[in-house]
């Protein structure tokens, strides 16, 4: 502010000219460069005194890119859980996926230090869910479990989150959606899980949320294709079975016609 009021007051007396346009453009210029100084400064800051914000960062990215290169949706569950272990190391990690508006939420992909955990099915009208919904953003077990059991308690919510040893929820919405959400467990060596952490894995989630929906999207017209080529096998296998031609004798003539309700008969 003082530069900018110095700065047009001086422009001002040399060129005889009216102050407030000159400042408009000092501030409009000003502005302009600001925004490149500023990210130059926060690199440098992060830089020389939180070097591991700049990898968390660059690694997320990183991330984002290699899932965004698979096709298949269970290659893209692994990748995302074998990267979310190594850096974060939770005692458990698990990605939840609906497999369709108004479907349950059930595991697709488990990792745990202890493989006899086990990941129970979420309801997809459960408080949890909705909660998850609304705030679109990580939410701890422990905010959860208040803002969920300050009324009435949701028996599918408290027993999901009783049997899950979560402690940190990261819901994935694609467009109006909850696709899904990533469930972690504590940190293996006793650390929480910080600010950063959690700016990280919301700009991850966005990613991610919509890749797992693209890779469900092509699994099911894969699906629907092999469905449609099974049936289409089925009627030809079915139409073989029956009579070409009318069974034509001296005495009577036989035909018939059929009519399958819709690829194979009914």
């Amino acid at each position: 502010f003082v530069v900018v009021v110095l700065l047009g007051a001086l422009l001002s007396r040399a060129f005889n000219i009216s102050t407030y346009p000159v400042l408009l453009v000092i501030v409009a210029g000003s502005s302009l460069a600001i925004q490149p100084l500023r990210r130059l400064l926060q690199d440098w800051i992060d830089g020389t005194f939180y070097p591991s914000r700049r990898i968390h960062r660059r690694t997320m990215i990183a991330l984002a890119d290699e899932l965004a290169g698979l096709i298949e949706l269970d290659a893209v569950i692994s990748v995302l859980g074998e990267r979310m272990h190594r850096l974060y190391r939770p005692t458990i990690f698990v990605t939840y996926l609906s497999a369709s508006p108004g479907a349950e939420f059930a595991p697709a992909g488990l990792r745990a230090a202890a493989e006899a955990s086990d990941a129970p099915p979420l309801a997809a009208g459960s408080a949890l869910v909705r909660l998850l919904a609304r705030l679109r953003r990580p939410v701890f077990a422990e905010e959860a479990e208040d803002l969920l059991f300050t009324g009435e308690v949701d028996p599918s919510s408290l027993h999901f989150l009783t049997k899950l040893d979560a402690v940190l929820f990261v819901p994935l919405v694609s467009g109006n959606r909850l696709i899904g959400f990533l469930a972690f467990g504590p940190k293996a060596g006793g650390t929480l899980y910080g600010q950063e952490d959690l700016a990280n894995l919301r700009g991850l989630a966005i990613q991610v949320a919509s890749s797992l929906e693209s890779r469900q999207l092509y699994r099911d017209s894969l699906e629907q294709e092999r469905l449609e080529a099974e049936l289409m096998v089925a009627r030809q296998i079915q139409a073989r079975l029956l009579p070409t031609a009318p069974r034509v004798t001296s005495s009577y003539a036989v035909a018939g016609r059929n009519d399958p309700c819709r690829a194979v008969g009914g």
